[in-house]
């Protein structure tokens, strides 16, 4: 009785063993990053496209007439959503200052006179509008700053703006 054909069929099984294992590690490796890569992805900001619709500098002056009392301006907004889908979990304002630095700002839940400001954006739907403010911008000197709007998909992602910057007008104080 030979047994060297056993010994070859064993080694095939063997090396054929092996070769799955080594498939699963590696699967197992990749598809943990590619979950990883695609929850903080950008390529869920396709198809989002918003657009500052309007945008007013609210003197320190201004904010005091509605109790609020802020040490700097605040900026307000209206945030057009254009056509195109994707969840949107935030929206980011990026002003860019007089001195060409650009600073990134979340808007803030506020009541001003009969004006309500809301960060919850579950029902920012194509074709909609959001007001949104930012308080207590420091940085504000001449009126002439340019602001963008982006989208925040995911937890954290921050997309590209989509539109133009637009200049923001100071309101006047009566």
């Amino acid at each position: 009785m030979e047994k060297k054909g056993i010994g070859s069929v064993v080694g095939v099984i063997l090396i054929t063993l092996l070769a799955i294992v080594a498939a699963a590690v590696f699967l197992g490796f990749y598809l943990k990053s590619v979950s990883n890569a695609s929850s903080n992805d950008s390529s869920s900001c396709l198809g989002l496209d918003l657009k500052i619709s309007s945008c007013v500098i609210l003197p320190t002056q201004l904010l005091s007439q509605y109790n609020i009392f802020d040490p700097n301006p605040a900026i307000t907004f209206n945030v057009e959503r254009l056509p195109g889908r994707g969840n949107i979990n935030g929206i980011r304002f990026i002003v860019t200052d007089s001195s060409g630095n650009d600073h990134v700002e979340a808007p803030v839940d506020l009541t001003v006179g009969t004006t309500i400001f809301s960060t919850n954006y579950s029902g920012f739907i194509e074709y909609g509008s959001v007001n949104a403010i930012v308080r207590n911008v420091g940085y504000l000197s001449t009126g002439n700053e340019m602001v963008r709007v982006s989208a925040v998909v995911g937890t954290d992602t921050l997309c590209s703006t989509t539109q133009p910057a637009v200049k923001c007008l100071v309101a006047p104080i009566p």
